[in-house]
């Protein structure tokens, strides 16, 4: 992805994109929050086997991130928030 040379209209997508990024970490935060609560590695699989259906979804690329980020895995939580990253976000 090439970012534009002026450093302010970096800065303002950038900040564009995390706040599209942050709508995405919300959207699902209820239905995260029990599955993290209740069964963390069956959610864990589940959203591998949506991973292996659809490798660009993102909802799972950034659950999965939560997911070893609460169980202190970070290395593997940064890989899967940069697969998200690098992918387009939905507009909404």
């Amino acid at each position: 992805m090439a970012f534009p040379d002026s450093d302010i209209t970096f800065c303002y997508l950038r900040e564009l994109w995390f706040l599209r990024f942050a709508k995405i970490l919300l959207t699902d935060t209820a239905r995260f929050n029990n599955l993290m609560s209740e069964k963390v590695e069956q959610a864990e699989a589940l959203y591998e086997k949506v991973l292996g259906l659809e490798p660009d979804q993102q909802v799972a690329l950034v659950n999965l991130a939560k997911i070893n980020y609460r169980l202190g895995k970070n290395e593997i939580s940064r890989s899967y928030l940069e697969r998200a990253l690098t992918l387009d976000l939905p507009q909404g």
